[in-house]
C-alpha cells in the first residue's frame, strides 16, 4: 500500500513584490509491501481422521484454497513460504499461489522448513482475492499420525 507520510516541512517561504508566493515542501513515500490471507476453512475440517491412502497403495490427498491479497509498491519482489517445521514421513503439504498481475508463479511447491520462491517478478501491484490452493498428502509411510500442526510463514522479499 502506497502511504504518503504527513512529512511536510516549509524551508522557504517568500513573497515577492508581484503578489508571487513561493513555498518549498518535502516529502517522501516510504517503501511498503504487505500480504494477508484471508482463511476460507481450518486445515483440520478437511484433513480429518480418515486415511488419505486405498489399500492399493496409492497416496491421497485433500485440498483447499483460501485466497490472499498482495500490496507492494516497490520494482522486483518475491512470495517466499517456509514452515516451522518439517512435514511427518510419508506426508506433504504443497502450495500453489495465483500470481498477481504482471508477476509469475513457480507452480505447486511442496512446502518445508526450509523458504522457497512462490511468486517472482512482483512489482508495483495491489490485487485482492488471489486463489492460494493448499494440498496435503499421506502414504502408507505415514503410518498413524495423531492430530499435528504446522505454521507456514510467508515473506515479500527482494526478488
Amino acid at each position: 500500500m502506497k502511504r504518503l507520510l504527513p512529512l511536510l516541512f516549509v524551508t522557504s517561504l517568500s513573497l515577492f513584490g508581484n503578489e508571487n508566493l513561493q513555498q518549498t515542501i518535502t516529502f517522501s513515500v516510504s517503501a511498503r509491501s504487505s500480504f494477508s490471507v484471508s482463511v476460507k476453512n481450518e486445515m483440520t475440517q478437511i484433513f480429518g481422521p480418515a486415511p488419505l491412502f486405498n489399500l492399493d497403495g496409492e497416496d491421497h490427498s485433500e485440498s483447499i484454497t483460501n485466497y490472499y491479497a498482495i500490496t507492494t509498491n516497490e520494482q522486483n519482489r518475491k512470495i517466499m513460504a517456509y514452515l516451522d517445521q518439517n512435514m511427518p514421513n510419508g506426508t506433504s503439504l504443497v502450495v500453489y499461489l495465483t500470481p498477481p498481475e504482471g508477476a509469475r508463479s513457480l507452480g505447486v511447491i511442496p512446502l518445508s522448513a526450509t523458504p522457497i520462491d512462490l511468486v517472482i517478478e512482483i512489482s508495483k501491484v495491489s490485487q485482492t482475492g488471489l486463489p492460494l490452493t493448499y494440498t496435503f498428502s499421506a502414504s502408507e509411510e505415514a503410518g498413524d499420525v495423531p492430530t499435528t500442526t504446522r505454521i507456514i510463514t510467508y515473506m515479500i522479499v527482494d526478488g
